[in-house]
């Protein structure tokens, strides 16, 4: 019998989702230069941040839904409602919520901004998250409806093409600005989930970690988080094997990377993934175990 905040998600069509997302951030020809559609831009900021969130909900069910099957997932209570900062800047706990919500999702639909996008609809449409929300960056100051408010009634293009921005990345990524990359980055909510399966494979293959240790880990600024997802999806595409990232994690766990300067540490997992580079362009590191990837990483 399903609770009372489980649904069955019906996504929107990425196709028609990436039409909006361009409309929205291309660029047109205005007195010889190229420049944001701030009038567009701006009907857009003004849907985010009224106080009515039905026209913003509106906007999205207009869009055409995907063919691909409803996906059931679990929504949080009303009274789990995200504050801008979760939304922004997700705590170790609200990220341990997000996972624990959605893990029997598959990674192939966690892989998609249509999901996530989808998803978030659906929060806000039970009141979990306020539009405006979206718009509120990590450390910043000022919530997102403070910052789009300043950015409309200043007529400031770049702030409102800013905002604009940080929303369509905040609901799914921004794959025309950063690539694949953007979702896993970008879309706090997808990070979440992604750190939380990553941090739970790396557990279970390597017994002798804790869950909340690797979890941390995968959190910590500058690295290692950013560089293995830029590296396993654009440059070392074998740290994407589930075998030899356990094993990467688990190697800098032994390196005690969270206690180095964050430079350092930075400079310490680029290093030890060029030297994972070296070794698969000679041998199948993915047919190995994971404590078998270990060992052959403890001696580079």
């Amino acid at each position: 019998m399903p609770t009372s905040n489980q649904i069955s998600l019906k996504l929107i069509d990425p196709s028609e989702l990436a039409i909006q997302r361009h409309g929205l951030i291309s660029k047109i020809t205005s007195v010889g230069k190229k420049e944001p559609n701030t009038e567009l831009q701006l009907i857009y900021a003004g849907l985010t941040a009224s106080s009515d969130c039905r026209d913003f909900l509106n906007y999205y069910d207009s869009i055409e839904k995907s063919s691909v099957e409803d996906v059931s997932v679990t929504l949080p209570s009303e009274s789990e409602k995200l504050t801008s900062k979760e939304v922004s800047e997700p705590p170790l706990s609200t990220e341990k919520q997000h996972y624990a919500r959605l893990t029997k999702i598959p990674p192939r639909i966690a892989a998609m901004p249509a999901f996530w996008t989808s998803y978030q609809i659906e929060m806000i449409r039970a009141k979990i998250i306020e539009p405006a929300n979206l718009a509120a960056q990590a450390g910043a100051t000022d919530s997102g409806r403070a910052r789009i408010e300043k950015a409309m009634k200043r007529r400031n293009v770049d702030l409102i093409d800013a905002c604009v921005r940080t929303i369509l990345r905040q609901l799914g990524g921004l794959p025309e600005a950063r690539g694949n990359v953007s979702l896993f980055v970008d879309c706090k909510i997808a990070r979440a989930w992604w750190r939380g399966y990553i941090a739970n494979c790396v557990t279970r293959d390597m017994e002798h970690l804790e869950l909340d240790s690797v979890w941390n880990l995968l959190r910590l600024t500058k690295a290692p988080w950013d560089a293995m997802i830029l590296y396993g999806l654009r440059r070392l595409t074998t740290i994407s094997d589930r075998s030899v990232r356990s094993a990467f994690v688990a190697r800098l766990v032994e390196m005690d990377i969270q206690n180095m300067p964050s430079t350092e540490r930075e400079a310490e997992v680029v290093l030890l993934m060029k030297k994972i580079g070296v070794i698969s362009a000679n041998r199948t590191l993915g047919y190995l175990t994971p404590p078998e990837n270990l060992e052959i990483f403890r001696r580079v």
